[in-house]
């Protein structure tokens, strides 16, 4: 962003809006290349140490939540942080329902993403939300009809056939969670064993002889801790 940017306010006048970007390209572009060096907690740091008016800029707060996405509580102060200077933007609404959901407001949660489908209409990503919404309400019948309902508008939709075994996962069917999960490495050709292994509602499954087996089928991807896993966790 901010080398692009760069170059075109040296080649031309700068409005007066963009100024504080000239003022402080050297930092922006230090932010910008700790976040592609995988360094976000670096990246916030520089962040917070501009001017508190200039972290008010609306493609700073952006930038602030893709920074924070893998840390939960710098997360929740990122998208609050938005929502206090624009909270009529529509960026907002698409990033409510996590905000929400990391509070453990999940009604509140499942009211956003309502919103969001009045905006853009039914999408199969939404019903993928609301499925892992409501698994971490506990309903798990609910979940399981969003879950089929996300799939049958979109049959590739990864994070539909995970869904299905984390609902799976929590109904204590490990049969079923292995069928989903051949189904999901079926479909994208790829195994999901780090998925698995780190994903919050399987600790039982990989305790359980359905597990075991399943693990078997993939002898040359490394268990979490003893190397790193080929394959990249569905988001």
């Amino acid at each position: 962003i901010w080398e692009s940017n760069s170059q075109t306010l040296k080649e031309g006048s700068v409005p007066e809006k963009d100024r504080w970007m000239m003022k402080h390209m050297k930092v922006l572009l230090a932010m910008q290349q700790c976040h592609t060096q995988g360094e976000d907690a670096e990246a916030l740091r520089l962040y917070r140490s501009l001017p508190e008016e200039v972290q008010k800029q609306k493609l700073l707060l952006l930038q602030r939540v893709q920074f924070a996405a893998g840390d939960d509580k710098e997360l929740i102060e990122a998208i609050q942080a938005l929502r206090d200077v624009y909270p009529d933007d529509a960026a907002l609404d698409l990033m409510l329902p996590t905000l929400y959901t990391l509070q453990g407001q999940h009604g509140r949660s499942l009211a956003a993403i309502d919103r969001i489908e009045e905006r853009i209409g039914a999408d199969s990503y939404l019903d993928f939300m609301r499925a892992q919404t409501l698994l971490l309400q506990g309903d798990l019948e609910k979940a399981q009809e969003r879950v089929d309902r996300a799939l049958e508008k979109d049959v590739r939709l990864k994070e539909g056939y995970y869904a299905g075994a984390e609902v799976a996962a929590a109904r204590k069917d490990f049969a079923q969670v292995v069928q989903w999960l051949e189904k999901l490495e079926a479909q994208f050709a790829r195994p999901v064993c780090d998925a698995v292994e780190n994903g919050r509602f399987f600790a039982d499954f990989v305790k359980s002889e359905e597990y075991r087996g399943w693990r078997k089928k993939h002898p040359s991807v490394p268990a979490v801790g003893q190397g790193n896993a080929a394959e990249e966790t569905p988001e």
